[in-house]
Parts: structure tokens; C-alpha cells; sequence
């Protein structure tokens, strides 16, 4: 018991020292040095200008008129899929087939039904009467270019209340570049194995406080790994553009765009592979055909395509609108391919039958669409109302094989149609 009561008491006497020691050392501590305030200093002014970027719609559009209206594509009461500007620039796609394999849904032909150029099926319909550039029909056979679209906008199921006679499938909306109110020159370039290179460039340039003007322009080759063992040929796609759009009034109550691009076409095409029993031919010693070419240099599928757009806006309120537009457009065509046959090509282009055609398309093109919104009976109600007149004059020629002596080809036939 006194031997507890000792330890007890010998602890709270230590405890009791430590903090007098503790107490002791924090009153003898010695006072902070005082602090000197130095005078504010004033810096220089520092002057920064800079202006608003513009937001990039990314890989998500923010509006499209594929409705006939600018509109959000959320409001539009049909699946739409847009494919925009920076996914084809991503994807460095030349043509809108190319830029069209983002899409669901759709598929292409191979020429089937004597067309020629751009061949797609959507939900099982065919497109070519179903193919509009900045919602005016572009039903021409030619191969189309990315170079001067802004975007491409699908729209799914029938679509006769907007665009009248089509299929059921839906519509391909091309929209073109305009003139912008700022300042700015792109330029991109890549290249690739056999013989790849591509450029294109987009250059903007404001004029005045509502006018601008902008220019693309376009130089494209390639070729593939088919190739004729005789001549060593093989198939080129070589495709050039250019693009003007001048705008006037841009942002203004009264809008008015003139727009231009021509596109050529120097291509070398290939008819494909000949098949036997569901596969490509095997010709025994001289192996499977599948990377053979029968065609050669010979060979041609030359375009020229030249369509003038004039599109007039006049705003009579925030919610009313007429909108105008006018456009004179020419394609002309030639083509002559080699189809694959049983045998090897040889030197003198005998081997593997012709396709070989002409086309001269001309259309005039009016279309004009008043849009309003207002409310009745407490409710919202979006009116719109158009009209459209279109000419199409057109004639077909079909072409002899050419002579391997002369080198000339000879008219056939020719086919002339004229619709309105």
C-alpha cells in the first residue's frame, strides 16, 4: 500500500515539473521581430485585346436544314445522322462515299442498273433521285467530293412532305461552305502508299462588317494494289476542285450568297474482279486474279462538273423567314472501263469486254420556302410553305470500243431525254 501511494505521488510530482519547465521556456521566449511594410508597388498597364473563338461543333451537329428550316437536329421528328466537318477532317475522307461509311444503314452499289458514279441504298431504297446539295435535289451521276461541305446530313423514312417524289429510304443533305465573317486559311496535306497525296485548302476572308468571301480548293490521287501483269497499269483516282462563296449582308435581315464549284475527275477505273463459283478466278499457273487489273491506261472516266448556287434570305421577323434559292448546274461525263474476264489481259486491251458511256446532264433549279412560327388556341405551331420548279435536259451516248491502231472511239447511239 505505501509502496503505491510513493509511485503515485513521485509521478504526479514529475508531471507537475515538466510543466512548470514547459510554462517557464514559453514565457522566457523571445517576441517576434517586427514586420516591415514596404510601400504598394504600381505595376505598368498591361493592355489585351483578343476576340471570341468560335465554338467548334465537334463530332455532334448543332443545326442542320435538313428539316427545311435551321433547326436543332433534336427537334427534327426523324432519325438524322450528321456527319461533320471535323470527323471527315479526322478521318481525311475525300469522297462522300467515304464520308458516308459513318452511317448507319446504308450501303452501296456497284453500278448496278447502268448508274454510274455515286450508287448508295438507304434502309433499302435507292438514293439517286434522294441526293440534295443544300436541300436542292443533285440527282447527276457524277462522283462527289468533301472538300467544299460544311457537313452531310442523313435523314431516315420517307421524307415526300419535305422534298416531294423520292423513295421511302429518306434523303442525303450535302451542305456547302459559306462565306463567314472572320478571318482564317486552313491547309492540309497527307500522304500514303501508291502514289497517296491529297491537299486541300479553305481560306475565309472579311470583307466588310456583313461581306466575306471564301475559297476551297482540292487536288486528290491514288492509285491501288491491282495491277495489269502485262502493262503494269493499275487504277488512279485523280479528282481536282475548287469552290467560291461570296456572302453579302451576312447576320443582316437580307442574306445573299453566290456560290461556284467545279470539280474534275481524270480517273483510271476498275471494273473489279472476276469471280468463279462465288470466288475470285484462279487461272491455275498464273495464281488467283483478285490483284489483277484488265484494264490500263487506255482506260478513262473523265467528269467535269460546274454548279452555280444563288441563295437569298430576307428575315421579316426572328421567327419569319423567306428564303430563295437559284441554281444553273452542268455535269458532263465519259467513261470507258475494262471488264475482268477468264483470261490475262493482254498488251493490246482484247481481252475482257467494254463499258463505255456519255453524258451531257443540265438542270435550272427554283425553290423557294416561307417558314414562321406563332400560337393558337395555346398552342405552338411551326408553318411552312414552299415551292420548287426544276428542268432537266439531258442525253446519253454509248461509245465503240476503241480502235488499237487509231486509239479513236466511235459513237454508237445516242439517248436525249428532257423532264420537268
Amino acid at each position: 500500500m505505501r509502496l503505491t501511494q510513493h509511485r503515485s505521488l513521485t509521478q504526479k510530482s514529475i508531471y507537475l515539473a515538466v510543466a512548470l519547465a514547459m510554462q517557464t521556456a514559453y514565457a522566457n521566449a523571445e517576441e517576434p521581430a517586427p514586420v516591415t511594410i514596404t510601400p504598394q508597388q504600381t505595376l505598368e498597364e498591361v493592355m489585351v485585346e483578343a476576340s471570341e473563338l468560335k465554338a467548334e461543333s465537334g463530332y455532334q451537329a448543332k443545326k442542320t436544314r435538313v428539316g427545311k428550316v435551321l433547326q436543332d437536329p433534336h427537334d427534327v421528328p426523324q432519325a438524322v445522322t450528321t456527319v461533320t466537318r471535323e470527323l471527315m477532317h479526322d478521318q481525311q475522307v475525300g469522297s462522300l462515299r467515304e464520308a458516308l461509311r459513318n452511317v448507319a444503314g446504308l450501303t452501296f452499289n456497284a453500278a448496278e442498273g447502268g448508274r454510274a458514279g455515286d450508287n448508295m441504298m438507304l434502309r433499302g431504297f435507292y438514293t439517286f433521285g434522294d441526293i440534295y446539295l443544300d436541300n436542292m435535289r443533285d440527282t447527276a451521276q457524277y462522283n462527289r467530293e468533301t472538300f467544299n461541305l460544311e457537313q452531310v446530313d442523313v435523314l431516315r423514312g420517307s421524307a415526300a412532305m419535305l422534298f416531294g417524289r423520292g423513295q421511302a429510304g429518306g434523303v442525303i443533305n450535302q451542305v456547302s461552305k459559306l462565306a463567314e465573317l472572320n478571318d482564317k486559311n486552313t491547309v492540309t496535306g497527307s500522304l500514303g502508299t501508291y502514289d497517296y497525296h491529297q491537299f486541300t485548302g479553305d481560306f475565309n476572308k472579311q470583307l466588310t462588317e456583313t461581306a466575306a468571301i471564301r475559297l476551297n480548293v482540292m487536288d486528290r490521287h491514288e492509285e491501288t494494289y491491282r495491277k495489269n501483269p502485262t502493262t503494269g497499269d493499275r487504277p488512279e483516282t485523280d479528282r481536282k476542285g475548287i469552290a467560291v462563296s461570296f456572302g453579302a449582308g451576312i447576320g443582316t435581315d437580307n442574306e445573299l450568297f453566290l456560290n461556284h464549284i467545279y470539280t474534275q475527275t481524270r480517273d483510271v477505273p476498275d471494273f473489279g474482279v472476276r469471280f468463279e463459283n462465288t470466288r475470285p478466278l484462279n487461272n491455275g499457273t498464273n495464281g488467283r486474279t483478285d490483284k489483277t487489273f484488265w484494264g490500263s491506261s487506255d482506260n478513262f472516266d473523265d467528269s467535269d462538273t460546274r454548279i452555280t448556287t444563288g441563295i437569298f434570305t430576307h428575315k421579316f421577323t426572328e421567327d419569319t423567314q423567306l428564303r430563295t434559292q437559284l441554281r444553273h448546274a452542268e455535269y458532263k461525263r465519259g467513261y470507258w472501263a475494262k471488264t475482268p474476264a477468264t483470261t490475262l489481259p493482254t498488251e493490246n486491251n482484247s481481252v475482257g469486254g467494254n463499258v463505255t458511256r456519255k453524258m451531257h446532264y443540265e438542270t435550272l433549279n427554283l425553290q423557294s420556302d416561307f417558314s414562321t412560327k406563332l400560337n393558337l388556341a395555346g398552342m405552338k405551331h411551326d408553318v411552312l410553305a414552299g415551292v420548287e420548279y426544276l428542268k432537266e435536259d439531258s442525253y446519253r451516248k454509248a461509245l465503240q470500243p476503241y480502235n488499237p491502231t487509231t486509239g479513236q472511239p466511235y459513237l454508237l447511239q445516242v439517248v436525249h431525254s428532257t423532264q420537268r
